[in-house]
């Protein structure tokens, strides 16, 4: 089932107890997690594909901070310094064939990064600082 996009950028999303209501499709909380920066871009469709082939409507990732954020201070989510980071061309890829997307922004993330993904600049502030809260306004 593809989401309604096509026809209108403005779709409702509403959370319900065991689903969620993307415009009239009831999409259930069932997914698959893929973290697309764990494995190379090239096998991403066969990856993507063996969910759909698993029943499951919707696929969920992480995207971690420290691994985007460049030295400049700049932002790769386009894959322009390394093929997978490209997480424009992952939830391009999810939606052709028919997967919701989960996107997991954190700022932390908990999982396979020291700091949680946090970037070491950011790590050394308690998450409620204002200078943490700043940097991660500028990360989302």
């Amino acid at each position: 089932m593809q989401p309604d996009s096509q026809k209108n950028n403005h779709i409702s999303v509403q959370l319900a107890d065991h689903y969620i209501m993307v415009g009239d499709h009831c999409v259930p909380l069932l997914s698959g997690q893929i973290d697309y920066w764990l494995h190379p871009a090239l096998h991403w469709r066969k990856i993507l594909v063996a969910v759909k082939n698993c029943s499951l409507p919707m696929v969920a990732c992480y995207v971690p901070w420290n691994y985007h954020k460049l030295e400049n201070g700049e932002f790769d989510f386009v894959g322009s310094t390394d093929p997978q980071r490209n997480l424009a061309a992952f939830l391009d890829l999810a939606f052709e064939l028919g997967l919701y997307v989960f996107v997991r922004p954190g700022p932390w993330i908990y999982d396979h990064f020291m700091d949680g993904g946090i970037p070491i600049e950011a790590s050394e502030y308690h998450r409620l600082d204002r200078r943490f809260l700043e940097m991660t306004q500028k990360y989302f």
